[in-house]
């Protein structure tokens, strides 16, 4: 997929996004939504687990304290919702919804997951609001109020999720070239693997990661340019990104002793260093601090962050560096000698499945 692409992508999806949130639908959910969260333990305490009731002396329940006004303005609120919102209106959004962003992917080949896990949120809300139409009851209500929210929480990550990757991905005429002396180009190919559109957001999102802490380490107020992507390679993973100078220099460096450690410990030895373990022999690497100390890690504000940097880095750049057995890193390749590549992936699989303090899915 060309950088473009991605581009196109992003900004067709938050479009679809925009429109669901424009609808008379949406509007009414996350106005319900932010109603029931700014009151939601209170609710919880007082109607749903019946906190504060007590018995009157004729042996029915009376409420305590704000219990009863609580009740009635969660039933006014969620009345209203109910009476603004028909479960058809509702799921229309829904459906024209889904149906903009499944256009969008079968327009680019894309495998999203992201947008499948907001389909299943989506249709949870639908699922919990029909069951509350049909019963009015109050523990069915707390179960769509609870699905909305969550629906509402993950629609907003989304949103945040395409805007950064729209900002980020930028083709070559629209970067700024007025000032390429502090710039720096970082070239990453991921090669002897196949990758689809989850895995290489995976991939770049570590080294945007990555950029990032650097920035905030080396900079006061995050002074530095974002990174940019200049061109996105089809296949196996291939992106040119622009950057910092100093701080693609100090990423690469960071890369590059970081694919060294792994790949030379599993050419001699056939094991995999877990995270912990890289940590421990970055920690020794004297050249590498060195290193950091001159490019600007060593100053009052980075000190005062630089262990967590440290950590961040190590688990971003672990992330990387076990995604494929060959990588190169600004023309310098790393790789697994070829007899042993298919039994490195197969490693890796294994790594990833079983140790949660690695990359996981």
């Amino acid at each position: 997929m060309l950088s473009f692409q991605l581009l196109e992508y992003s900004q067709e999806v938050l479009q679809a996004l925009k429109y669901f949130r424009k609808s008379a639908s949406a509007v009414e959910l996350f106005n319900y939504v932010m109603h029931y969260d700014a009151h939601r333990d209170a609710i919880n305490r007082h109607i749903l687990f019946e906190a504060t009731l007590d018995y009157d002396h004729n042996g029915a329940f009376s409420y305590n304290g704000d219990g009863g006004a609580l009740r009635s303005r969660y039933s006014d609120a969620i009345g209203k919702f109910r009476k603004n919102t028909g479960p058809f209106d509702l799921k229309n959004s829904f459906d024209a919804m889904k149906n903009r962003i499944i256009d969008c992917k079968s327009k680019y080949d894309i495998s999203d997951a992201m947008v499948g896990y907001l389909f299943e949120k989506a249709d949870a809300v639908i699922e919990t609001y029909d069951r509350f139409l049909r019963t009015t009851d109050t523990a069915d209500g707390y179960y769509f109020s609870e699905s909305a929210l969550n629906f509402f929480h993950f629609f907003t990550n989304t949103e945040n999720h395409y805007n950064s990757y729209a900002k980020m991905i930028s083709p070559p005429e629209q970067c700024d070239t007025t000032d390429l002396t502090t710039k720096k180009e970082l070239e990453i190919q991921m090669l002897g693997v196949e990758y689809s559109y989850k895995d290489f957001i995976k991939l770049l999102n570590a080294v945007n990661i990555i950029y990032d802490e650097l920035r905030l380490a080396m900079y006061d107020d995050a002074q530095a340019d974002d990174l940019s992507i200049i061109k996105v390679e089809s296949g196996s993973a291939g992106i040119i990104l622009r950057g910092a100078d100093r701080i693609i220099k100090v990423l690469v460096k960071y890369l590059d002793k970081t694919l060294d450690l792994l790949f030379s410990k599993f050419t001699k030895e056939g094991q995999i260093l877990r995270l912990a373990d890289v940590r421990t022999e970055l920690r020794k690497d004297a050249e590498l601090f060195d290193f950091l100390k001159d490019k600007g890690l060593d100053t009052p504000q980075a000190k005062e962050n630089i262990e967590r940097t440290f950590i961040r880095l190590t688990e971003e750049t672990y992330r990387l560096a076990t995604a494929a057995p060959r990588i190169k890193v600004n023309g310098k390749e790393h790789s697994i000698e070829q007899h042993k590549r298919q039994e490195y992936l197969k490693e890796i699989k294994t790594l990833h499945i079983t140790d949660s303090e690695n990359i996981a899915e």
